[in-house]
């Protein structure tokens, strides 16, 4: 019998899903992650609908996802993903791997999520979907905790991005896949032709709807080959996500 705590998927390498290098974006596995995520879920009886039915809604908090080798155009690789525990009586935390076709890991990583109130928008207690029946493995994937990122109060401003329509998903704001896009577009497209993403944490922080103007700020941070990111909202000037990358020569 099959493990139900398991979940995992064939997924071909799709051409627009690459860069020109032919390897994944890192916006493509942040999103085959959440795809994954929300696919299990529907299977546990806590997706979308149901959960849409109790008033409540996911909401990814935090992930971080190490790149040990990008899947290539061409390749099938294997997702993977389990819950892993419940942490400080509010996060659901849930791992993650991509595996090539020969079984060897490609992508580990793990994610923090939050129930919230369709209504108030408000963080909700694990026990409203009675996720404490899960029969937690708490295998790991990446055994690391999502803590807050190292603040950086002299990041500089590099981009704005005013949020629109192609930005936002079925929960009516800002899906957290296009955070990925506008962090590695507000990097020179020179930087990809030498470098690739070595690993990347984004904490989500405030949501972001249809008319907001997100400043995109970096830093570097000491020791070198590590960016901190961070995106404000304009109106009220508040946080709306942080970020770190850790960068490694292309190809390395």
């Amino acid at each position: 019998m099959e493990d139900p705590q398991l979940f995992q998927f064939d997924l071909p390498v799709f051409f627009a899903d690459c860069d020109s290098s032919g390897q994944w974006k890192p916006a493509t596995a942040f999103r085959v992650l959440g795809e994954a995520a929300g696919g299990h879920a529907e299977i546990l009886g806590f997706g979308y609908q149901d959960s849409l039915a109790d008033g409540l809604f996911w909401v990814l908090s935090r992930i971080k996802i190490y790149f040990l080798a990008y899947p290539r155009f061409g390749q099938t690789v294997t997702v993977c993903t389990w819950p892993k525990n419940l942490q400080q009586r509010l996060f659901f935390a849930r791992d993650y791997e991509v595996l090539n076709e020969s079984g060897e890991r490609l992508l580990a990583a793990t994610a923090l999520w939050v129930i919230i109130s369709s209504k108030t928008r408000r963080i909700q207690p694990p026990e409203r979907m009675r996720l404490e029946r899960l029969p937690f493995s708490g295998q790991a994937a990446l055994d690391e905790q999502l803590t807050k990122l190292n603040l950086c109060e002299t990041a500089e401003p590099l981009s704005l991005h005013r949020v629109g329509y192609s930005d936002i998903d079925l929960l009516g704001h800002a899906n957290n896949t296009r955070y990925i896009e506008w962090i590695c577009d507000s990097f020179p497209s020179e930087q990809f032709e030498t470098q690739e993403v070595d690993a990347m944490q984004i904490n989500f922080e405030r949501e972001l709807r249809t008319g907001d103007v997100v400043a995109i700020n970096h830093a570097s941070l000491e020791g070198g080959g590590r960016s901190y990111i961070q995106g404000i909202n304009q109106d009220g000037n508040l946080r709306s996500f942080e970020a770190e990358i850790q960068w490694r020569a292309r190809g390395a």
